[in-house]
């Protein structure tokens, strides 16, 4: 029975963390957590945020589950979003591509065309 109490709540983080790989580690980093006292609504909505702060990167950069839980990434501050696009470089760089964009390739305005 106690087992039980500590496991609720595994299967919903398992489907809300965006890395899904070694299950049994993961459930086992969960059941750490959990005898530390960590409240598993805790763990979820910080799973939930960390998959939404990672849904557009590659997943080989995102840490497996048993190593996001036994870090205590769940108390991590959220990660910042990424640069707008009103990044001055960005901007510049968007400003190079409409000119030659617009006049044709590099090569017909070196030429003179």
């Amino acid at each position: 029975m106690v087992k039980t109490s500590l496991t609720e709540g595994f299967d919903e983080f398992w489907t809300v963390y965006p890395r899904r790989v070694q299950k049994r580690r993961a459930e086992a980093a969960w059941l750490a957590a959990r005898r530390r006292g960590i409240d598993p609504e805790l763990l979820i909505k910080s799973a939930h945020r960390f998959a939404e702060s990672k849904a557009n990167e590659d997943l080989r950069f995102v840490p497996h589950p048993a190593t996001w839980l036994n870090s205590g990434a769940y108390d991590d501050e959220p990660e910042p979003p990424p640069l707008a696009t009103t990044d001055r470089r960005v901007l510049e760089a968007q400003r190079l591509k409409d000119k030659f964009t617009d006049r044709g390739s590099a090569l017909e305005l070196w030429k003179g065309a």
